[in-house]
């Protein structure tokens, strides 16, 4: 695992160096600049360690980007004994694992880098364990669908083959959400049924009382996955994606805009199927 060493004196890095380099293996930055470009090239890193005062950049700007682009790293300050307002602040804008006074002996160096890679290993055993229970949990509801409802398992198959066609022509972030909120919008069709189903997926009219029951399925879906980790706003995607394109929620609260993509897809597939039925 990784260590990257951030200070604008040389001298001090190569001491640490000479210190730690033979028991960990460690990366060198002289400025912040340099080490957000080290962390791009060469990451991931398990630990970032910065000095505190830098010119241009200073430790605490440097760990709250560290924090933004790599938030499983662990973040590390070396400071010294009177920056009492400069160690707050890094608690508050870096949650910074530990700090090190300056100087740092050799013996306090080691064991708290090896405090930071044992949290850092921690840090990804969580991780994938979480992850872990997260695809079970999706393999499961979508399971369920196929079990329940073949038709509304077929739709959302057809969804999630429309939406990963368009991740590979935008880039957004944390796609995997909209990926997962395709494979469960038809979840809340569970709910609903099959008559009622076949004549809403297939095009054919239905009663006002029908509509109404399609109408909420979106609704359904988000309450059954909302209370699962890691889930909450794929829960948001799935509850706003019939919100027509011109209008706002009902709440008053901002449309995600995954939600807006998972409903042109939706849409595209019920042009689709109708042109294809017609």
């Amino acid at each position: 695992m990784k260590i990257l060493f951030v200070d604008d004196d040389e001298k001090v890095l190569n001491g640490i160096l000479r210190q730690q380099g033979d028991d960990f293996d460690l990366t060198t930055a002289l400025s912040g600049a340099e080490a957000l470009a080290t962390i791009a090239a060469e990451g991931p890193f398990a630990v970032v360690v910065s000095d505190m005062r830098m010119p241009e950049m200073n430790g605490i700007e440097l760990l709250k980007r560290v924090r933004q682009i790599a938030p499983d790293t662990v973040r590390m300050m070396l400071t010294g004994f009177a920056e009492l307002n400069s160690t707050i602040e890094a608690i508050n804008e870096g949650n910074i694992f530990r700090f090190m006074a300056k100087p740092c002996s050799e013996i306090d160096m080691a064991n708290s880098l090896n405090a930071a890679l044992r949290q850092y290993a921690l840090i990804q055993a969580e991780k994938e364990l979480v992850e872990g229970t997260l695809r079970g949990s999706v393999n499961i509801l979508s399971e369920m669908l196929s079990l329940v409802s073949p038709l509304a398992f077929s739709q959302t198959t057809r969804v999630r083959g429309i939406v990963d066609g368009l991740l590979k022509q935008i880039k957004i972030e944390n796609q995997w959400q909209l990926e997962i909120a395709a494979m469960l919008s038809s979840l809340g069709c569970v709910t609903i049924p099959n008559e009622v189903l076949e004549k809403k997926l297939n095009g054919q009219t239905a009663s006002f009382s029908e509509e109404r029951l399609f109408a909420n399925h979106p609704r359904q879906a988000s309450e059954m996955i909302r209370t699962i980790p890691r889930l909450e706003h794929v829960a948001e995607i799935i509850r706003c994606q019939n919100v027509p394109l011109n209008e706002t929620r009902f709440d008053g609260k901002t449309v995600p805009p995954e939600s807006r993509i998972l409903k042109l897809a939706i849409e595209f597939d019920r042009k689709e199927r109708s042109s294809k039925s017609s």
